[in-house]
């Protein structure tokens, strides 16, 4: 009798891992098969080959259901081995589970809501069809639950809702932790990828009709360097966000990684100082030079500069000026011989320090005045 009970419970556990196992392979091809085969396809993963452990019983092997191809300890039971299923070094590298709770996935949590994984380890995804046109005209609810086990409501659940709503399809928002729902809008009846980024809770709704990564689906993909800026197809990214190269930023500098104004290396320590007003001092077109030593004690805390190429070549020259104490600023080019340039609130307390930005194959001769 022990052993025909034992045999029931076998044959059922193996028949509840096939099912499970099949219906993850389903939606783990879907996802493959539907964004397409460039450079942005989503990779749902492989259903991992099984290593199938066999034990007998009353001369017939009982397929006892193990994946992941773990080795696992057992247990004799009557002279037959069972899969106890203990293996106390399995690393479980993310351990929660992600659904995606709409009227065109399921309420529940089960296959038809549940994402799956892609090639990048903190992005999951769901492939779902819009089948009824009310969910086109008067759009769909939705929200996100995360849970501890598969299926399980019990176990550690969280529920998220969207901060923004509608969600318009396609394009997203951010999840944050509450309950709710946020409502979607689909353009038309037909089949989408949800794909949510778990390391920070964005996510986005993409119709198969799309190209998949957008510049303005609010996620980091494609080329991007950061969100929907950077690389070659995105404009270029503000600073203090993520770059690659100099052209990843509007500023075209990219330092350590991050998007900044470049600083000028043109200080006031290491400026050629131009003398007292009316003096002539010859420098390279690309020099850092300021005025400082020389100010007129009656120049006071502003005063407008006056100052002036007598000779040279190479041009045109741009320059920027920086007065620090005053306030005063800005950028000029010289762009012909006795080319004269009104450098604006000057104080005579600190340098004002002049860039020439020349390409340094000539030289020019500068003098300055007060007005």
């Amino acid at each position: 009798m022990k052993k025909l009970v034992l045999m029931v419970c076998v044959v059922w556990a193996a028949y509840a891992c096939t099912n499970i196992e099949n219906s993850s392979s389903t939606v783990r091809q879907k996802v493959s098969a539907a964004v397409g085969e460039d450079g942005g396809d989503i990779d749902a993963g492989d259903v991992d080959s099984e290593e199938v452990d066999t034990q007998e019983v009353d001369g017939g092997d009982i397929d006892t259901g193990e994946v992941d191809s773990e080795e696992v300890d057992t247990e004799e039971v009557d002279g037959g081995d069972i899969d106890t299923g203990e293996d106390s070094d399995t690393v479980i590298e993310n351990p929660y589970f992600w659904y995606l709770r709409c009227n065109a996935t399921s309420w529940n949590l089960d296959a038809g809501s549940q994402l799956v994984d892609t090639d990048d380890p903190a992005v999951k995804a769901l492939v779902f069809e819009v089948t009824y046109p009310w969910m086109v005209s008067n759009g769909d609810s939705c929200n996100v639950m995360r849970t501890e086990q598969a299926g399980d409501w019990a176990a550690g659940l969280t529920v998220f809702n969207a901060l923004t709503s509608p969600v318009i399809v396609p394009g997203g928002g951010t999840l944050a932790v509450g309950f709710g729902q946020f409502a979607v809008r689909y353009p038309e009846i037909g089949t989408y990828v949800f794909l949510l980024n778990t390391s920070d809770n964005t996510f986005t709704f993409v119709g198969l009709e799309d190209d998949g990564p957008t510049c303005e689906d609010g996620l980091l993909n494609g080329d991007e360097t950061d969100v929907d800026c950077g690389g070659p197809e995105c404009d270029a990214c503000a600073d203090g966000l993520s770059c690659v190269v100099n052209s990843d930023c509007a500023s075209d500098h990219c330092a350590d990684g991050v998007c900044e104004t470049p600083v000028s290396e043109c200080n006031a320590g290491i400026a050629i100082d131009l003398g007292g007003a009316g003096q002539m001092t010859v420098v390279s077109s690309d020099a850092c030079v300021k005025v400082e030593a020389g100010y007129p004690g009656w120049w006071g805390a502003s005063r407008t500069m006056n100052l002036i190429n007598t000779a040279g070549s190479g041009y045109p020259i741009p320059f920027t000026f920086e007065n620090s104490c005053g306030g005063g600023a800005g950028s000029g080019t010289f762009t012909h011989t006795w080319d004269a340039k009104a450098l604006a609130s000057i104080n005579a307390e600190c340098a004002t320090v002049i860039d020439l930005q020349g390409d340094g194959s000539a030289a020019i001769t500068l003098q300055y005045f007060g007005f």
